[in-house]
């Protein structure tokens, strides 16, 4: 039945601008994916039709229909998590049915149409795990965008210690995607880090998608001019929510003290530290 109404919702026609906002765990894609769906005209899904992963077209309808609030963020998260039906969702059993599972392109392109009808923008997603599927998204015949979010990576290697020592499990799966044995260590994590990054623009260049890289710190200081100065193709001119509150919206900026980096790159030997440096930040 619920297939039968899924096929029913109207579609968008035209082209839609597909942005993957994609980047390491505890990178901050989960920021800049609220900005993006809340500050600008983007359709996205829902934590509620995340719930429905094959139907997430039908249920961003019904919401539509029955929720006509603005899609106003705090910018808080816990761990990837927005609070709210309408929130922004990473949606990972959305994307698992999209691109695990064998859909055809057609369909998901129809999906994407279905939830964009009530826009005029992109389409925006976000999943850090979406880096293991350049080579299905490659096949959709839509206008894809890459937004690829770099953050210090010795800051990054210590969030996601901090998220494990919290219970937040990421190594084993982040260790598992990349074919590395989990390990838990700083040193590890740094080499799965830089691992993710090797191996993810080594996927876009075999495919021919084009990534707007965007630097997390700098993105803190200044979310509007960085993300409108590298994703301009993609991101409406119109800024449609909470304009006055975005023109001087800034995020605290967080960044490992430089006596500790200092003490982390003594333990490493030099074959990593030259490949962590393209991913080094310095205010």
């Amino acid at each position: 039945m619920l297939s039968v109404l899924e096929r029913l919702v109207p579609q968008r026609s035209g082209n839609i601008p597909l942005l993957l906002v994609i980047g390491p765990p505890r990178s901050g894609t989960t920021l800049i994916y609220q900005y993006i769906s809340s500050c600008y005209n983007a359709a996205y899904i829902s934590n509620l039709a995340s719930v429905f992963p094959y139907f997430p077209g039908l249920i961003s309808f019904v919401q539509g229909v029955f929720s006509r609030a603005e899609r106003v963020s705090r910018f808080d998260s816990n761990f990837g998590l927005v609070r709210g039906f309408q929130g922004p969702s990473e949606a990972g059993l959305v994307m698992s049915v999209w691109f695990d599972k064998g859909m055809d392109t057609e369909n998901i392109s129809r999906s994407i149409r279905r939830i964009s009808k009530e826009e005029d923008g992109l389409f925006v997603t976000k999943n850090v795990w979406n880096a293991f599927r350049i080579s299905e998204i490659s096949k959709l015949d839509m206008d894809v965008h890459v937004l690829l979010l770099r953050r210090d990576v010795y800051t990054n290697a210590a969030s996601i210690l901090s998220a494990e020592s919290k219970g937040v499990s990421i190594v084993p799966k982040l260790a598992q995607a990349l074919g590395k044995k989990p390990s838990g260590t700083f040193n590890s994590i740094l080499h799965y880090l830089v691992d993710y990054y090797e191996q993810l623009d080594n996927e876009l260049k075999i495919h021919g998608i084009n990534a707007s890289i965007v630097q997390y710190e700098d993105f803190c200081k200044s979310p509007k001019e960085v993300l409108e100065s590298s994703l301009s193709s993609a991101l409406s001119e119109k800024v449609v929510r909470n304009e006055d509150v975005i023109r001087d919206l800034t995020f605290e900026v967080n960044l490992m003290d430089e006596q500790e980096k200092i003490e982390k790159q003594a333990s490493l030997d030099p074959e990593l530290i030259s490949r962590i440096e393209p991913y080094e930040y310095s205010l």
